[in-house]
């Protein structure tokens, strides 16, 4: 099964550090990490919902979802659902207990895998600008090498 590139999980851990507000992602809490996610996962939701509809934005958010699992168990109460705390629904209750670098880790592999189904769906390019547009401040480092390898 294709995975996510080394770049797709570096530009989720920026956006993880970004909503962090700081470069370590070590030393937080599970509830500090938990929020970082679901800040990210919220502003995924405001702008891609425009682009590929809420139902697009939640399969592919439950695919990421699914492929995080296989690696970070303790997501399987975690699903992707907007509500009033957010759009991982069950993410607060299902970290409490777990290392906080465990949770950046398993944090970073679901939108790493969020960030290469969107880059496989929509394009390298689009998908960059989208986001570009809600996190102008990171660097996609040459962005996506999984679009170049289906290209291939």
């Amino acid at each position: 099964m294709e995975r996510p590139s080394p770049e797709s999980h570096d530009l989720a851990r920026q956006l993880l550090a970004h909503e962090m507000q700081g470069p370590s992602l070590e030393g937080r809490t599970p509830t500090e990490t938990a929020e970082a996610g679901q800040r990210i996962c919220q502003k995924l939701y405001q702008q891609m919902a425009q682009l590929i509809g809420p139902i697009g934005f939640n399969a592919l958010g439950a695919r990421a979802l699914h492929l995080a699992r296989i690696e970070f168990p303790f997501l399987n109460g975690v699903e992707i659902r907007m509500q009033e705390e957010g759009c991982l629904k069950g993410l607060p209750e299902s970290v409490q207990g777990q290392p906080p670098a465990e949770i950046s880790s398993a944090l970073v592999a679901v939108f790493a895998n969020f960030i290469w189904l969107l880059v496989t769906f929509i394009g390298k390019d689009l998908a960059l600008r989208q986001l570009r547009s809600i996190w102008p401040e990171i660097s996609p480092c040459g962005a996506d090498a999984d679009a170049k390898e289906e290209k291939g």
